[in-house]
């Protein structure tokens, strides 16, 4: 088992101190939007200390791996994947991220092989593929956690754009842009809307498009003096707006399912799922991949051929995911990707909790100390800590830590809290 050392991204619209908060240590003075837990080359985690005769210091999470695929991935995860299948990342949004979508496992190794072929570099700015893997992830909030997520029905997102262009404060020209949106959404024509939206393939917004983007929070503003009752993806217009002004992305948020999660509810997002995270802090998880087709929200480079290729205009309810609840004590999130599951660790004294671990696994620890007990030997992770778990250390058990335990005469004893990305069951 092996201590990790992550990268934090400082993405603009990262918060700058909901990460540091989390993990018990001074934020750095600038924005903090992603801790990689993972193996993932664009920003492996580092392992500390020996790790194998060969190794010493600090190597690459991902250079150890592929010293040793089978016994750190076992036999299994070796063959089927030979890198580890997984990402996590705490994420902490204090502004919107982009309106974003991931490919399936078919396009993502075609889109990266035409790329390569046509000497386009991961790392370009119009480059729409930084790697050949699928990309499915979960969102499981730690905070109130607000997100776009799959398309409405198309007749409520209608109902949303008629009330924008009845509310008296649009120009001639952007009022018959909703009513020609309004129309489409009407007739069930969800590609349709979308893409006169975002200006066909050519990404030229018409004109009238873009006076209803600029003058739709001053229609919502009129519905709510006029006692309207606001959905709150209208209400969020402003915002989106103050953030991204001019962009069409503010109107095709109005298209999706605006999601506000209470911490400890989970969200599953597969291929082709338009989403965009606008605030809170999280722990996702998702395939070991960074490819992202964004659409909107965002100055970043934006291929409407691409991302069309790519959208599944399916409406959806939200698609949350329910934890189970084992006699052990574990709460497990599944939310149907063969690469990953996520497992809540709440440790009390006296009740030892297993970790649901299935070849490799990762544990970050949030609150309190815990020692990772195995057949190999054990480890302390206290809070802020992570550590790689070979799929060789399994059984794992995490127990409360003697520095975690509460004083004589506390009533709750100590405990503490980590989380554990491992492999579910239908991928053995």
């Amino acid at each position: 088992m092996y201590h990790l050392e992550n990268t934090v991204r400082d993405y603009a619209w990262g918060s700058t101190d909901l990460i540091a908060s989390l993990l018990g240590r001074a934020p750095s003075g600038g924005p903090e939007a992603e801790l990689w837990i993972g193996a993932h080359p664009g920003a492996p985690s580092l392992v500390l200390g020996p790790t194998a005769e060969q190794h010493d210091g600090a190597v690459p999470l991902d250079e150890v791996i592929a010293a040793d695929p089978v016994a750190h991935l076992g036999d299994e995860a070796g063959a089927r994947y030979g890198r580890l299948p997984f990402l996590a990342k705490v994420l902490a949004a204090a502004a919107p991220l982009s309106l974003q979508v991931h490919p399936t496992l078919e396009r993502a190794r075609a889109g990266f092989a035409a790329q390569q072929a046509a000497g386009l570099a991961a790392e370009h700015p119009d480059s729409n593929y930084k790697d050949d893997n699928h990309k499915p992830e979960m969102l499981l909030a730690l905070t109130e956690f607000t997100a776009l997520c799959g398309f409405r029905e198309p007749r409520v997102a209608a109902g949303l754009v008629a009330q924008l262009a009845d509310s008296g404060a649009l120009s001639e020209s952007a009022r018959e842009a909703a009513e020609q949106i309004g129309a489409l959404l009407g007739a069930g024509d969800l590609p349709g809307a979308f893409t006169a939206l975002l200006g066909g393939r050519t990404r030229e917004v018409s004109p009238p498009v873009l006076d209803l983007v600029a003058q739709a929070p001053a229609a919502v503003e009129r519905l709510r003096a006029d006692g309207a009752r606001i959905d709150p993806g209208l209400a969020e217009l402003d915002a989106l707006n103050g953030h991204y002004p001019g962009d069409p992305g503010v109107l095709i948020s109005l298209l999706l399912n605006h999601v506000t999660l209470s911490p400890g509810q989970a969200i599953a997002l597969p291929a082709g799922n338009v989403h965009a995270y606008l605030r809170g802090l999280g722990i996702e998880v998702m395939a070991s991949s960074d490819n992202v087709l964004r659409g909107g929200l965002t100055p970043k480079h934006v291929d409407v051929g691409e991302l069309l290729a790519t959208v599944d205009f399916r409406p959806l309810p939200v698609p949350f995911v329910e934890p189970i609840e084992t006699e052990f004590g574990q709460r497990i999130y599944r939310p149907g990707f063969e690469e990953f599951e996520l497992q809540v660790l709440e440790v009390r004294a006296g009740s030892d909790v297993p970790v649901d671990q299935r070849g490799p696994a990762v544990v970050l620890v949030t609150s309190g100390a815990l020692v990772l007990d195995a057949p190999t030997g054990d480890v302390l992770v206290s809070r802020g800590e992570s550590v790689f778990l070979p799929a060789t250390a399994a059984p794992v058990v995490a127990r409360l830590a003697q520095s975690a335990r509460a004083t004589p005469g506390d009533d709750d004893g100590g405990s503490a809290t980590a989380y554990a990305v491992t492999l579910p069951p239908r991928a053995q």
